[in-house]
């Protein structure tokens, strides 16, 4: 569908954010919309056409411009979990990652294997990732006196912020650098996404030529890793070049895993020539990239895989990392976020080599309720976003770490829960039956080929097979 004239568009763009915004769940639904939509969360790009220009998609920009002034950074130390320095299997970890270069185009030949030798090198990363997420707008709370968790024989190298953000102008620590007891191994963890600001910057995918990389890339993701580069280039010249440290991985998640590929390259080049100058072994720079939005074009792509020792980790039904759409994505003229030029209709963006697909069969708890976020429930889709983007990923490598990791692996979606929220649940559950309930009255509609059932409360359920 081609996008409207300025004024039909100004309609489609005044009215739908409204309708969205108020509507309820709690309202007596009719069959209107049976079987109208169907919307798989493994295809959005597809099934929303955004690899072309239509209505649909440049709306939705504008309706996340809406959320994006809702962004709020809570404070939530006590939701960190700890970090376990054992694997299932006893070894200690994290271990450096095994140098799989080239990466393939794809996934990995056999990511069985590759889990059960790396699984508990994962799960180490993406705790630290996200306990920063959690703890880090925390700087600046009143009386705030937690610490970020450390995990066991690791110190705090270096912790970066990025520029002051919100009416207070707090600096909230973007990346932290963690280095080894025996000073072989630095590990980079990058959060994701906590403020507005941060939202324009995912939102803003005009590429740019960048001369640190090959190709195209995002404007947003490389203007935000231009602004982290300085510190971790004299970090990794001083501990790498300089000193003693043997390996660097580099991780973080949804705009952490975006940053971290950009700098995971940069990294690497800056290493490749500095250690080869000062006739020292070449060290292959790790990147564990946790539900990374794509972020360049098939040019830097291909340079990325040749270079960078990566693992690309999606869940299944997790958006995130399908977006900006390969291998096209759409600009929308005049939207909100800087996404288009004069002349420009679409961008060319792939993903990075090196999949793992992460399954809800695979969930070491409650994968029966896992399963069930295959379908999109329309009344709770900011909870069923939480667990499919960010929940998924301690939960699944939560079984690759020493017993009792998966009690903080924010695994639990159904059940009642005693007391204070702890990590042992994703945010935004329980819920305390076998079907996604609302809060509202009424009638049962399902948009898809699912039978209606009058009996429950009102569900919109956008999805299915």
């Amino acid at each position: 569908m081609q996008l409207p004239g300025a004024n039909a568009q100004s309609i489609y763009r005044g009215i739908l954010p409204a309708v969205f915004n108020n509507f309820s769940c709690s309202t007596k639904a009719t069959n209107v919309l049976d079987k109208t939509l169907t919307v798989s969360p493994a295809n959005i790009c597809k099934d929303f056409g955004m690899g072309s220009p239509n209505v649909l998609t440049c709306t939705g920009l504008d309706l996340l411009d809406d959320l994006t002034k809702r962004v709020t950074g809570d404070c939530t130390p006590h939701k960190q979990a700890p970090v376990a320095s054992k694997s299932a299997t006893g070894e200690a970890i994290p271990q450096p990652l095994p140098d799989r270069r080239p990466l393939p185009p794809g996934a990995f030949d056999d990511t069985d294997a590759l889990l059960a030798a790396e699984g508990g090198t994962h799960y180490w990363y993406i705790t630290n990732v996200i306990n920063l997420f959690l703890w880090a707008p925390c700087q600046g709370a009143a009386g705030f006196a937690t610490p970020l968790v450390m995990p066991e024989g690791w110190s705090l190298l270096h912790m970066e912020s990025t520029p002051p953000q919100g009416p207070y102008k707090i600096a909230i620590p973007m990346y932290a650098v963690l280095k080894s007891g025996d000073g072989k191994q630095l590990a980079v963890v990058i959060r994701g996404t906590r403020t507005a600001v941060e939202w324009q910057v995912d939102m803003t995918y005009v590429q740019t030529k960048d001369a640190s990389y090959p190709g195209l890339v995002s404007k947003g993701f490389s203007s935000g890793a231009a602004l982290l580069w300085p510190a971790l280039e004299s970090i990794l010249l001083k501990e790498v070049v300089q000193g003693g440290v043997t390996d660097v991985t580099i991780s973080g998640h949804s705009l952490g895993a975006a940053l971290a590929t950009l700098l995971a390259y940069r990294a690497q080049v800056l290493l490749d020539d500095k250690l080869a100058a000062a006739g020292k072994p070449l060290v292959a720079v790790g990147a564990l990239l946790f539900a990374p939005p794509n972020v360049g074009s098939d040019a830097f792509v291909a340079d990325f895989n040749k270079r960078v020792n990566a693992r690309r980790i999606a869940f299944q039904w997790d958006i995130i990392p399908q977006v900006p759409c390969a291998p096209r994505m759409m600009a929308c003229q005049g939207s909100i976020f800087t996404t288009a030029l004069p002349g420009i209709s679409s961008w060319n963006y792939a993903p990075v080599g090196g999949d793992i697909t992460l399954t809800a069969a695979g969930m070491p708890v409650q994968p029966q309720a896992w399963q069930k976020l295959e379908t999109i429930n329309g009344c709770r889709i900011l909870p069923w976003a939480i667990a499919t983007h960010v929940c998924s990923y301690p939960c699944f490598y939560s079984k690759s770490a020493a017993a009792g990791a998966p009690e903080y692996g924010r695994c639990k979606l159904w059940g009642q829960s005693k007391g204070k929220l702890d990590a042992s649940f994703c945010s935004g559950y329980p819920y305390h039956e076998p079907e996604y309930p609302s809060k509202g009255m009424g009638s049962k509609v399902v948009v898809g080929n699912k039978p209606h059932d009058n009996s429950k409360p009102f569900e919109l359920i956008i999805g299915g097979k």
